[in-house]
């Protein structure tokens, strides 16, 4: 009979990692750490906690049912490098058992942020390195992004906003929902590639807002205009900041009688004085590319 203490074991220990066993731990699951750097596992280990390093992973095979992918998938020359999760694959694939009746899968859960359709990647891989194997009977890929902040990593993963549990198959959305209804209700189960494709939404909405009272900054600045008591202001009053709704309808460009003609009115003032908003033309470019009107 299968315990009841769902067995975890997580590759990359790193800041994803570590909060997300953390919490696992606390939570009152078996959970193993495994990761390539020996200063990480000596952290982890310090701690208290089972942490191995990579090398050891063959040690795991008796206690696989959950593997959490948690590596870094860093950019370069402008690509989403997806190495460290292939090979994360590639060192458990060799692990992985055919499950007996009755059994459940091993679901290998992606907390990476990947590119759209890495999770089928990944399955090709498995099916390529083990063709005995079954998918969603023997062996499991769901998509199941992080939300963490990197200064706020464990408090996150205590009380996370959302979890998103990206997997077509009924039994791995029920498996990874019993994992993390004891941490919080907050669970969404959606595609793969919709829960791949949030991750990229989430953090992309948190540049741009960034970006666009970076480009005000400097045109109050530029204009000797202290905009630090303007900006908490217009987060308090602008629709976009106290209605989460706003603007994500499928209604459209913007239109009607503000909006456009303020947006090419402030361009237009701010040429005058020779200050360079790069965004706000990119803004006009998507508004007229999705239909809107050429206000010139």
């Amino acid at each position: 009979m299968k315990k009841e203490v769902p067995n975890i074991i997580l590759i990359g220990s790193g800041v994803t990692g570590a909060a997300t066993g953390t919490v696992f731990v606390e939570t009152g699951y078996t959970v193993s750490f495994f990761d390539t750097n020996p200063d990480v596992v000596s952290a982890l280990r310090s701690n208290g906690y089972k942490a191995f390093e990579i090398t050891d992973l063959h040690t795991a095979q008796s206690e696989l049912e959950y593997v959490f992918i948690c590596v870094p998938t860093p950019t370069q020359k402008s690509t989403v490098q997806i190495d460290t999760v292939l090979h994360a694959i590639e060192s458990i694939a060799p692990m992985l058992t055919k499950r007996t009746p009755g059994d459940t899968p091993i679901i290998l859960a992606i907390r990476s942020t990947v590119p759209v359709g890495t999770h089928q990647i990944c399955a090709k891989k498995i099916q390529e390195m083990r063709p005995d194997l079954k998918l969603n009977i023997d062996v499991a890929i769901c998509s199941n992004p992080e939300y963490l902040r990197e200064k706020k990593a464990l408090a996150d993963a205590r009380n996370p906003r959302a979890i998103m549990i990206g997997t077509t198959d009924d039994t791995v959305a029920r498996l990874m929902e019993k994992i993390y209804k004891p941490i919080t209700t907050a669970i969404y189960c959606m595609s793969p590639e919709e829960a791949e494709m949030h991750k990229y939404i989430h953090n992309l909405y948190n540049a741009c807002k960034i970006s666009f009272f970076n480009e005000m900054r400097s045109v109050c600045t530029e204009n000797n205009i202290d905009p630090e008591r303007l900006f908490s202001l217009a987060a308090y009053t602008a629709e976009a900041s106290w209605n989460p709704q706003y603007g994500i309808q499928n209604y459209g460009p913007f239109s009607g009688a503000c909006l456009p003609k303020d947006v090419q009115g402030f361009l237009s003032w701010a040429n005058t004085k020779n200050s360079k908003m790069p965004l706000l033309e990119a803004i006009i470019q998507v508004n007229k590319r999705v239909g809107g009107a050429d206000f010139k």
